[in-house]
């Protein structure tokens, strides 16, 4: 992924900024935090991962664990406002499991200001016709 970059917060504050050619990047994710990787490019929609490293005291001793996973970053069309609404990956521990998994959810923002604006709608319908007189 020449040109672009990779920001890596934790738990809210911004960890790293690694640019340039980041084509295959390994790093370590201590437990006990949430992690956002943020990959980023110029023309491109940018792509959020977060990592929940949160896990129980006894799977400590089942790691260490790795996740390798593949990124690409769409082009976006000039003039266009798309983004995605949240992460597009969650990485967190599933005790059931007693591994990492992975949900993924490419919701754009706009999708989801849409589904809001209809899910207010039918509940503006939905009012008592009495009470509607009265707003």
């Amino acid at each position: 992924m020449d040109g672009a970059r990779l920001v890596v917060n934790r738990d809210g504050v911004q960890l790293s900024l690694l640019s340039g050619d980041i084509g295959r990047v390994e790093m370590r994710l201590d437990p006990g935090h949430v992690y956002v990787l943020s990959f980023e490019r110029t023309g491109c929609m940018t792509k959020e991962l977060l990592f929940d490293t949160n896990l129980p005291e006894e799977a400590m001793e089942l790691g260490p664990f790795t996740f390798p996973f593949l990124v690409t970053l769409e082009k976006r069309e000039p003039g266009t406002d798309f983004r995605y609404a949240q992460p597009v990956g969650y990485v967190r521990y599933y005790p059931e499991k007693k591994d990492f998994g992975y949900d993924t959810d490419y919701t754009l923002f706009r999708e989801r200001r849409e589904k809001e604006a209809r899910i207010r709608a039918a509940r503006n319908n939905a009012v008592d016709p009495a009470v509607k007189q009265l707003r």
